[in-house]
């Protein structure tokens, strides 16, 4: 083993002749060596590739935030886990500085295929709390039905109108998100 060892410090020709004799086992040595850099080259790569998933969803965010809505990590408004807690990603569309949400505003908020709370007049969504005002209901009905299906809630509070999204379309479903939101707010600014 020791002869083995100097071999491999000594000039190229010598360490070819220790060799010589068993060039079967040299060979398995080095595609043995090869396979091992092989695999941690490939573990490295794989672990530098972002999935699929990650780059649609940094790009819907990009998207959302370049139209001017803010994407949140928040809890959901019903759904918990274990801890109490479930995270869910809203869209929130701010107030703009000069509406004003005083004493008199009321914070409200759909969801959809939850049976709980009080049933709305759309199919599948439920109020979670009082029901928005009436200027605002009056055309609610199309702008929920303008929204992704996967869209699960709409919550209206002190920092704006939401939509808690679980990001499952495309960059197209950002406009429709945004649109949904606006028309909400346009009728809040209207009246």
């Amino acid at each position: 083993m020791l002869g083995l060892l100097c071999a491999a410090w000594m000039p190229h020709g010598s360490f070819d002749a220790v060799y010589t004799e068993n060039a079967e086992h040299r060979q398995t040595v080095e595609y043995f060596i090869i396979l091992i850099v092989t695999l941690v080259l490939a573990a490295k790569l794989a672990q530098l590739h972002t999935p699929r998933r990650e780059k649609h969803l940094a790009a819907i965010r990009t998207r959302a935030r370049e139209v001017g809505l803010r994407v949140e990590w928040v809890s959901d408004l019903l759904r918990v886990d274990a801890a109490g807690v479930a995270p869910a990603v809203r869209y929130l569309l701010p107030w703009p500085l000069s509406f004003a949400t005083d004493a008199g505003f009321i914070p409200w908020g759909l969801v959809r295929d939850v049976r709980r709370g009080r049933a709305s007049p759309w199919s599948g969504w439920y109020w979670h709390g009082p029901p928005a005002p009436e200027l605002v209901r009056a055309g609610l009905g199309e702008i929920l039905a303008s929204l992704p299906c996967d869209a699960a809630a709409i919550q209206c509070d002190r920092s704006g109108l939401a939509i808690y999204w679980s990001e499952q379309g495309d960059l197209d479903a950002v406009v429709k998100l945004l649109n949904g939101l606006e028309n909400i707010r346009n009728n809040y600014i209207k009246h």
